[in-house]
């Protein structure tokens, strides 16, 4: 039903663009396309590795994502990744389409308070001259291979004790 919705305001409002984000909003948008038989140009918003959204058995539609992006890859004018990681996975594992047509564009992380932030003090038992901090930033998902660094922390520490980590 969204899909003919769609479609029948692209007919009639005739954008010259329209760019979508997510799994199935990015394959309605196709889909409404070839029914609106405009010449709007799309573009998708991809916003994590999809390969690691596959393996994860959260995610809704595992079986659909070789079968799907693939296919209407074809017919996007452009596709948008979060990261280099995020585009290099989307190639390599899902775009049958031109690889110029796959940019990146990293989320925004300003927030105008920073400034006054910076200036505020803060006490933690980690911030010590004598402690090295590694400190990352991220949501906890497959995708950011967080037992990786932990692991890696953990070889590091054995070393040198006076290692921390924040997550």
């Amino acid at each position: 039903h969204d899909i003919f919705v769609l479609s029948s305001y692209m007919r009639k409002q005739k954008p010259s663009f329209i760019v979508s984000s997510m799994d199935m909003p990015n394959w309605f948008l196709v889909l409404a396309k070839l029914f609106s038989l405009t010449k709007t140009r799309i573009s998708w918003r991809i916003v994590t590795h999809l390969s690691a959204s596959k393996d994860n058995s959260k995610s809704k539609f595992p079986t659909l994502y070789k079968i799907t992006y693939p296919v209407l890859s074809k017919m996007v004018n452009s596709v948008v990744c979060i990261s280099n990681g995020c585009k290099q996975d989307f190639i390599e594992n899902y775009f049958f389409g031109e690889k110029s047509k796959v940019s990146v564009i990293y989320n925004p992380a300003y927030i105008a308070t920073i400034h006054d932030q910076i200036e505020e003090s803060f006490t933690h038992q980690f911030y010590k001259k004598d402690l090295k901090v590694i400190i990352s930033l991220g949501r906890l998902g497959i995708a950011k291979n967080f037992e990786t660094l932990i692991n890696a922390f953990h070889l590091a520490y054995k070393e040198d004790d006076s290692l921390r980590l924040i997550i």
